[in-house]
């Protein structure tokens, strides 16, 4: 009995040894095929001669709504989604998902940056903007804008003018609260608030919204801006939403800034607009 007992603890030793074995070697196996495409990605990148930032680090680079792109990578420290993508949220599929080689052919889904709303300025980190937005940081309102570009498999499929039409009318008519009216111009903009502004909006309207949009010569709705009014909030933001001109590369943008800058609205969507352009292949 003893002398089986020490072939089965040999026998096992020898398999726990060969399992040990065979595991390096399979995991030697997948360092190697990932080196090997790491090296045939990099060569490939190289012959695509993108450029690098002052820091040596490359452009990322795609396709939105058929503009090829290059973005610097110090704005990107949010997120930049290709078609194709796991969804955040979706743990499992992120962590099994791997992401085709990036071309100028690469469609993308979703990307965000921040800009100076004085200048337009591209918040950058490592770079002085990341200086002047630490600063101004300090004191509220914040003179930023936040953007998240939806295009490729996140454009929306509804024709421009329905889908605008249909904003206006849910943020204007709430099935939670009392609808909004309209209550005059303002910056060039038709306002919308409750009961015309000529009340109070009512104590169960947490965000206490209001609505402004722009109209083109058509009729057609081109900007919905909704912006909190609530007296209880530190700062009140607004939410503009636009698409890029007919034109131009095809994305739909939404822009988040505090309400202060509202007058500002129209610069905002033009420095916007240059932005994105200026990520735009030219050659």
């Amino acid at each position: 009995m003893g002398r089986f007992n020490k072939y089965l603890w040999a026998a096992c030793v020898l398999t726990l040894l060969c399992w040990g074995i065979g595991s390096l070697i399979h995991n030697l196996y997948l360092a190697a095929q990932e080196d090997k495409e790491r090296m045939a990605n990099e060569a490939r990148l190289q012959k695509l001669n993108i450029p690098r930032d002052q820091n040596g680090i490359r452009y990322r680079i795609g396709n939105i709504g058929g503009q090829r792109v290059q973005i610097p990578p110090k704005i990107l420290d949010a997120w930049i989604t290709y078609d194709g993508d796991p969804n955040d949220f979706d743990f499992e599929a992120k962590r099994k998902y791997k992401r085709p080689p990036e071309s100028y052919e690469s469609s993308i889904a979703q990307f965000s940056f921040k800009f100076r709303i004085s200048d337009g300025a591209l918040l950058q980190w490592g770079t002085q903007t990341a200086v002047d937005y630490q600063n101004d940081s300090k004191t509220l309102p914040i003179p930023w804008v936040y953007v998240i570009s939806k295009s490729g498999n996140h454009y929306p499929t509804r024709e421009r003018a329905a889908l605008m039409d249909v904003y206006f009318k849910d943020y204007v008519n709430p099935t939670s609260q009392a609808p909004l009216s309209y209550s005059g111009q303002e910056y060039g903009l038709e306002v919308y608030r409750f009961f015309g502004g000529a009340a109070p909006p009512p104590q169960n309207s947490w965000d206490k919204e209001e609505v402004y949009v722009r109209r083109d010569t058509a009729g057609e709705i081109t900007t919905v801006i909704i912006c909190a009014n609530n007296p209880n909030f530190a700062v009140n933001f607004c939410r503009q939403k636009f698409y890029m001109p007919l034109n131009q590369m095809k994305a739909f943008l939404g822009v988040q800034y505090p309400r202060a800058y509202l007058p500002e609205w129209q610069n905002i969507e033009q420095h916007t607009i240059s932005i994105l352009n200026g990520f735009a292949l030219t050659h």
